[in-house]
């Protein structure tokens, strides 16, 4: 997530990118590293931007659910 992150912040520099690599990730971080972002094709980019965004708002409603099922559960108990 760390790498969307980044992209979502428009970090433009591909070792910054390689260095936010998850440990499971397959590919090495120079094999990140050397990957050339700006030729990524816009619905691409475009396509991790907006998903991303999709999975922090439904995130955060999650959040603010278990928030208030907790409350309910404090009071029922």
């Amino acid at each position: 997530m760390s790498i969307i992150e980044a992209i979502w912040q428009r970090e433009p520099m591909p070792g910054k990118l390689a260095s936010l690599r998850h440990g499971n990730c397959r590919k090495s971080e120079a094999e990140i590293a050397k990957a050339p972002s700006e030729q990524w094709p816009q619905w691409i980019t475009g396509s991790v931007l907006s998903r991303s965004h999709l999975y922090k708002v439904l995130q955060e409603k999650i959040e603010l659910q278990d928030k208030e099922i907790e409350k309910l559960l404090r009071e029922q108990i």
